[in-house]
């Protein structure tokens, strides 16, 4: 998955892959899978399949390291890409309503290399712009957009507004 300045190339990366129509594995930058969890994955009979990782307080399923079956694919393909924060919680929900309540989650759980979201620079909820503000103020204020934040451009936070979440 691509790591750049662009808030929207990680779903517009997974949309990509849902269009060519095979079934794939997503694994995040941060996360370690040895090669039996992807074998795991790629064997199980489920269409939708994860492992669950540290997210700082629990272990929990995510798009992390994620199974995504043929049947699953054109239910995703309409999808608008938008800032990974929230492109995940879209994904869910559509798979919910097509009646797919969570992934068949497998074990042991795999490494999460960066074990806290609060580990991350802030940035804007929204469109994932980097926030010129202090980390421990943007944990108190959480969620923080541009708007909200007071430290960024009219032009800039009139075109963030635009976005639809």
């Amino acid at each position: 998955m691509p790591r750049n300045n662009d808030p929207l190339a990680y779903a517009e990366t997974l949309r990509a892959a849902w269009r060519r129509g095979e079934p794939f594995i997503n694994i995040e930058y941060d996360i370690v899978a040895p090669s039996r969890a992807l074998q795991s994955l790629a064997e199980c009979l489920e269409p939708w399949c994860a492992y669950r990782y540290d997210v700082g307080q629990s272990y929990e399923w995510g798009l992390g390291c994620m199974k995504f079956g043929r049947p699953l694919l054109p239910l995703l393909d309409c999808l608008k890409p938008t800032y990974w924060q929230y492109f995940d919680q879209r994904i869910y929900a559509t798979l919910r309503a097509a009646g797919y309540q969570a992934p068949h989650v497998h074990e042991p759980p795999v490494h999460h290399a960066k074990q806290s979201a609060l580990d991350y620079p802030p940035t804007c909820t929204r469109c994932g712009r980097r926030l010129p503000m202090p980390l421990e103020e943007f944990r108190q204020r959480k969620p923080v957009t541009c708007e909200t934040s007071g430290v960024i451009s009219a032009a800039w936070v009139s075109w963030c507004r635009s976005l639809a979440l």
